[in-house]
């Protein structure tokens, strides 16, 4: 894969990662590990990638991410908790295939989110969050099909 043989040059400084499928035929399990190597990533681009498999909880080291796009996918299992990743500004897994409970609370520290787009999900039914309220930057909201219900605050 192009991020181990970025690694074996000693290289951890790139910004973004976005292989479009015509370039790179990137589809399978995303070793994040690796990916949360790149200390200046900010920008992890892979949807409609035919990615498939749960997400690794090493996503979670990828702090400095302000852009991640995992929509259009095949993922199994539950989206990760991802408060450490509290600069995001951009978060898309829509129709992804992620179901069982999404983890609303780590949202809460995403105050500068200007796009969020989670819909066409099989997750657990709840009712609407205020947490989604108290993203006053949002410019951006799908929720369509993730089996949010009730009124919004």
């Amino acid at each position: 894969m192009v991020l181990e043989k970025f690694h074996s040059l000693g290289k951890t400084e790139i910004e973004v990662l976005h292989h479009p499928r015509t370039y790179l035929n990137l589809t399978g399990s995303i070793p994040f590990d690796s990916v949360c190597k790149l200390l200046s990533l900010e920008k992890l681009s892979l949807g409609f990638k035919s990615l498939y498999g749960r997400l690794m909880d090493e996503l979670k080291n990828c702090t400095g991410l302000k852009y991640l796009d995992l929509g259009n996918n095949f993922f199994s299992g539950s989206f990760l908790e991802i408060s450490s990743i509290s600069g995001l500004l951009y978060l898309s897994a829509n129709q992804s295939r992620f179901s069982r409970s999404f983890p609303w609370n780590s949202l809460e520290n995403m105050t500068n989110l200007d796009v969020l787009s989670l819909g066409d999900n099989p997750f657990d039914r709840t009712e609407f969050l205020p947490v989604i309220v108290e993203l006053t930057k949002l410019n951006w909201l799908y929720l369509l099909n993730c089996s949010i219900e009730g009124k919004i605050p």
